[in-house]
């Protein structure tokens, strides 16, 4: 089984390269590198708390570069376990075999996907923990193979999944970067809720990363219930605009979408400030460009019961993010790839539904 397991993480994660060789260096420089560096990180198991050498680093990226130039043009491979081959998008028998080759296998599971600017995305990790109910649940602890992106969760056909390792590499980023400056905030108050010094171990980031994955779990159910209410036409619709400009803003509206269904009726039926800080830290590029109209970020930065603010919004937020992104499909139907999508999103956002 040792070999069996040696070879699928080998397979598996020369399609993971081949994917990082065609998509990874799209990205700005600045996001490259830090992602870059990150996986490094990952494939060299150095702890999040060990400075990488810069001039190692690059030496790495060079190598790592030229490697990629060799397998750009490659196909994808199949995934094989013993003497069967499967497809490696074909995430449910992939995961049936492993189930049933051996009991000693049976904690391992597989994940593949289309992700941003149409990147695919194969995941082959340790599994802690699966569920039924209300969805069905995945969640994986130590990844064997992996591409360069840090994908703290997602859903696949009705199926969470949540990656805690990357859970906790993407709070130690947020971390890291806080440092810098350390402004007042949601993520000073975050690290004081959870006793984060400057230093922190490995188990205090990991416990703190497991807390906070349940709030990630609540935004992938709330993607599993926007998809209900946008239908497949939306899907459609970011589908043909993946790679584009309008992506990412067709995402963070089905972000903002998912969040004011499922996040903040969480966050104020528990009572989570924590968590809330959490989720104002995470609030950046453009789901905060286009978020900030309705001011209500500020609101919760701003407010003496956050909580409390935040109930008020929910249900207004809920019409106003399923209205823009029905305007959005109307808008693209009409008009086709080449739409206004940003003023499409400007004015529908200033509206009431």
């Amino acid at each position: 089984m040792d070999a069996l397991k040696s070879q699928l993480i080998q397979n598996v994660q020369y399609n993971c390269d081949i994917s990082d060789a065609r998509y990874a260096r799209d990205y700005s420089m600045c996001v490259y590198l830090l992602r870059m560096q990150e996986h490094y990180r990952w494939k060299n198991a150095i702890p999040l708390n060990c400075a990488v050498k810069g001039e190692t680093l690059g030496d790495w990226v060079r190598e790592t570069e030229d490697y990629w130039d060799t397998i750009e043009e490659t196909d994808f491979q199949p995934v094989t376990i013993g003497n069967q081959s499967f497809d490696p998008f074909d995430t449910d028998k992939i995961n049936r075999a492993l189930a049933h080759c051996s009991p000693a296998d049976s904690s391992l599971a597989y994940t593949a996907g289309i992700g941003r600017l149409g990147q695919p995305h194969f995941v082959l990790a340790e599994c802690v923990q699966r569920s039924t109910t209300p969805y069905p649940q995945m969640e994986l602890g130590q990844e064997l193979a992996r591409d360069s992106i840090t994908m703290p969760a997602l859903s696949r056909d009705g199926t969470i999944i949540i990656r805690h390792d990357s859970i906790k590499r993407m709070l130690w980023q947020m971390i890291a970067e806080w440092r810098l400056r350390k402004p007042d905030g949601p993520m000073a108050r975050l690290l004081t809720h959870y006793q984060i010094n400057d230093n922190p171990s490995d188990a205090k980031i990991t416990s703190t990363a497991r807390d906070l994955s349940t709030l990630l779990i609540q935004h992938e159910r709330g993607e599993i219930m926007a998809k209900q209410i946008s239908g497949k036409n939306y899907l459609h619709m970011l589908t043909t605009l993946q790679g584009k400009p309008a992506e990412g803003y067709i995402r963070a509206v089905g972000d903002l979408l998912a969040d004011s269904l499922s996040t903040w009726p969480y966050l104020v039926e528990q009572q989570a400030g924590a968590h809330l800080d959490f989720w104002l830290a995470g609030l950046q590029g453009i789901r905060e460009s286009i978020l900030k109209p309705t001011a209500i970020a500020e609101k919760l930065l701003t407010s003496t019961d956050r909580l409390q603010e935040l109930s008020l919004h929910i249900e207004p937020e809920q019409k106003r993010w399923a209205f823009v992104a029905q305007q959005l499909i109307t808008s693209f139907e009409r008009d086709g790839a080449r739409f206004d999508y940003k003023s499409v999103i400007q004015q529908a956002t200033r509206l009431n539904p």
